[in-house]
């Protein structure tokens, strides 16, 4: 029996057979089973890492009733024979695999070489963070070899999101949940973040500082935005008690240079610098003070120790429009009374000090100057002033000498001191002065000649005073006589007799007074 152009339908049991021999004689009939098959063709293989730590080899050929047969590296290995299109092997399992395929017409065969499998997928994490320019970016990483992303926002695939990069640029209004997927030739993962509101980035940083009394600054920085946090250099170099995280620092008080407040959150960050410069003193020693002046005015002086000191005033604990002049000396009228308080502070420390205004005293007028020569040789000069609270002062021609440097109205000098002596009287409201010039005063024998000369006259007139006395006494008595002798002949009348006497005091002058 001849087949020609074959196909598998022809394939079955043929019972008609008859085989004859060589002499054409038939031999029998017989059933022939004839099966026609395809020959074996395009052997491929492949393997892939599976997620439970093996390794998947594939077999694939074209051809009927084919029949597999695996080695590796031309070894016949007991989990190769099983005579399937599939072997599992271990992951380390490495090298060349080779599939041979066979059925009864024909045979071939193919290799694969097994490499390190990657790493499964996992420990995925997804983070976000938002951008200055008004964007969030989201970011997902994980662990395993030639992993590959897909994103989708509430479960709900976005075009943006299909980037198939770790890495996503979204608007920074979206809200809500965003999945990262990923997955590789072994195993697939996912995990999911919600997007929130993002904080206002960080803007308007400003550094200020001040110094505070227990000899230390007080350097604050402030700044725009959300989360903020704070952290400190000074010029350039990171100091330990800067590193405080907050927006406060205290540093000693002999700390100079530039001091920087760098200011960041998870959008943003920023920095400023401020140049810390010698503390100034604080206040202390505060006095108050206070003047009568000559024009119906008190003013009031305040003096304290410190740098870039401001004064302001009260009286009797109520501000005072003419107080408020922010300098340290204030003018009042003269009938303000009360006490007046001088309040000095500047950026260190405050303090203050009061005094009570009482009464001025009346200035000086009417300075009068005048002197005498006494008996014992010296010559005895007089001041005298109105006012108050008086002080006396005196100098000679301009010189003050030592004796007159006693502080009272009255000076005593030497006979032969001759010239000009002022005196000056002051108070707390005024001076003034006046001078005389000072003469020869006259000799000590004229004077005593004089003296007895007015001595003798006044002798002389008391003389005569008594000798007019004792005459008219002598002529009354001689008048009464007569009276009586003539009584009866003579009407009676009181004869009176006038007497006028004329008396001279011619007296020497000893003490000569020049206004």
């Amino acid at each position: 029996m001849i087949l020609t152009s074959a196909e598998r339908s022809d394939s079955g049991t043929y019972t008609t057979l008859t085989i004859l021999n060589v002499d054409q004689r038939s031999k029998g009939s017989y059933s022939l089973q004839v099966t026609i098959e395809a020959q074996v063709s395009s052997v491929k293989l492949s393997y892939s890492c599976l997620p439970t730590g093996v390794m998947k080899v594939n077999c694939s050929a074209d051809g009927d009733n084919l029949h597999f047969s695996w080695s590796s590296d031309f070894n016949a290995l007991p989990q190769l024979e099983n005579g399937t299109s599939t072997v599992i092997l271990e992951q380390d399992h490495q090298g060349k695999v080779t599939c041979h395929v066979e059925n009864h017409i024909s045979r071939d065969n193919n290799s694969v070489d097994l490499h390190q499998c990657p790493a499964q997928v996992s420990s995925v994490n997804v983070s976000y963070s938002c951008l200055t320019h008004g964007v969030v970016k989201v970011n997902c990483s994980a662990d395993g070899d030639n992993l590959h992303f897909s994103w989708t926002s509430d479960f709900n695939a976005l075009p943006q999101l299909e980037n198939g990069t770790s890495t996503v640029i979204l608007e920074q209004d979206h809200q809500g949940k965003v999945t990262c997927h990923v997955e590789n030739h072994i195993s697939r993962d996912n995990n999911s973040v919600d997007l929130h509101q993002c904080p206002a980035q960080v803007s308007s940083v400003n550094v200020s500082y001040s110094c505070l009394t227990h000899g230390v600054v007080k350097v604050n920085c402030s700044a725009d935005g959300d989360n903020l946090h704070f952290s400190w250099t000074s010029d350039f170099n990171a100091l330990p008690q800067l590193e405080n995280g907050t927006s406060t620092v205290i540093l000693e008080q002999d700390h100079q240079g530039k001091v920087t407040c760098h200011v960041k959150n998870h959008i943003s960050r920023d920095n400023n610098s401020v140049d810390l410069h010698q503390c100034p003193a604080q206040v202390s020693s505060v006095n108050v003070s206070y003047s009568c002046l000559t024009h119906g005015v008190v003013k009031v002086n305040c003096s304290a120790d410190g740098d870039n000191l401001h004064f302001s005033w009260t009286s009797d604990f109520n501000a005072l429009p003419q107080l408020e002049n922010g300098t340290s000396t204030v003018i009042l009228e003269q009938d303000h009374q009360g006490k007046v308080t001088c309040h000095v502070e500047n950026h260190i420390s405050r303090d203050n000090n009061s005094v009570d205004l009482h009464q001025c005293p009346a200035q000086v007028s009417s300075v009068n100057v005048s002197y005498s020569c006494l008996t014992h040789g010296v010559v005895k000069v007089n001041c005298s002033a109105d006012g108050d609270n008086l002080h006396f002062i005196w100098t000679s021609d301009f010189n003050a000498l030592p004796q007159l440097e006693n502080g009272t109205s009255t000076v005593i000098l030497e006979q032969d001191h001759q010239g000009k002596v002022t005196c000056h009287v002051e108070n707390h409201i005024s001076r003034d002065n006046n001078s005389v010039d000072l003469h020869q005063c006259p000799d000590a024998i004229l004077l005593l000649l004089s003296m007895a000369c007015v001595i003798l006259i006044i002798l002389a007139v008391l003389a005569f005073c008594i000798y007019k006395k004792r005459q008219g006494r002598r002529r009354k008595a001689n008048h009464v006589s007569g009276i009586e002798d003539n009584k009866s002949d003579t009407p009676s009348q009181d004869d009176k007799d006038l007497v006028y006497a004329e008396v001279t005091h011619i007296a020497m002058n000893r003490t000569k007074t020049r206004p």
